[in-house]
Formats: structure tokens, C-alpha cells, sequence
């Protein structure tokens, strides 16, 4: 299956940048996913009760953002974290369609559609997801023959 393939490839990436993964079942936490730093060491905790694989993924690499630009260090205003939250949002946005694109093809030039799948109802994301999806497109809007 598609998710259980970018599920590993995203465990992979927490592996190659040192990021434990661990389960809330011990500590609950009322998010999908949270970055903790502990004695230097970077984890991420993931809510052990989302069985939606997409949201798994898509909170994954949310949570690697923070972990790969210290947000737990550099995000002390209220105006930093809110900064923090849209860089992370958008770094599991473009991962997640680079790893779609690169495992499965092309993805759908119709961006309503994608933010649909990917669980974003933020319109301020629409350009970020649209310039993610032209890199797979020719300007007269033929896949590019790699991804095709």
C-alpha cells in the first residue's frame, strides 16, 4: 500500500537526522504528534490512537521540521512559534509530494483536490502546494517525462 511505503521512508528520514520516535501510550498528549528535546537527545511522540495513515505521515514530518530547525530553541515569541508552525507546515507539504512524486508519479495539478487529501484547509498554503506540484510539470502543462 502507497502510505505504508512513505511511512517508512519517513521513519528513515527521522533515523538519518537522529530522531527517536516514541508513542503516547506511556504520556498522553492531546496532539497527533509532539517534538521534545531531552538531554540533546531530539524525539517526536506520536498520538498511538491516529490510525488514519496519511495524518501519521503528515504529522511526522510536521514534527521533523521543528525537530531539524531547533524550534524548541529559537521559537520564543508568540510570533516566532506562529512563524514556526507555517515553516513546518509547509516542509511536510513539499516532503510529503516530493516523496509521492518520486515513489508514484505525478502529482494532480488540481490543488483543491490535494489539500483535500493532504487535510489542509488553509488557503495559505494553496501557493506553497501549487509550486511544490509545478516542479513535476513542462509549462504547457505535460508531466515532465521523469515522472511520468
Amino acid at each position: 500500500m502507497v502510505v505504508y511505503d512513505i511511512f517508512y521512508k519517513v521513519l528513515k528520514i527521522l533515523e538519518n537526522n537522529h530522531i527517536i520516535l516514541l508513542y503516547d501510550n506511556v504520556f498522553p498528549i492531546n496532539e497527533n504528534g509532539k517534538f521534545v528535546r531531552v538531554h540533546g537527545i531530539k524525539f517526536i511522540i506520536l498520538k498511538e490512537a491516529l490510525d488514519d495513515r496519511v495524518e501519521v505521515v503528515l504529522t511526522l514530518l510536521h514534527e521533523c521540521s521543528h525537530a531539524l530547525n531547533n524550534d524548541d530553541i529559537y521559537a520564543i515569541s508568540i510570533l516566532q512559534k506562529q512563524h514556526a508552525e507555517y515553516v513546518a507546515n509547509c516542509y511536510k507539504i513539499s516532503k510529503y509530494i516530493r516523496i509521492c512524486a518520486h515513489e508514484y508519479g505525478v502529482p494532480t495539478p488540481n490543488i483543491p483536490a490535494l489539500m483535500k487529501y493532504l487535510h489542509i484547509c488553509e488557503s495559505c498554503y494553496y501557493d506553497i502546494i501549487s509550486q511544490e506540484v509545478l516542479k513535476y510539470y513542462n509549462s504547457d502543462g505535460t508531466p515532465k517525462p521523469e515522472f511520468e
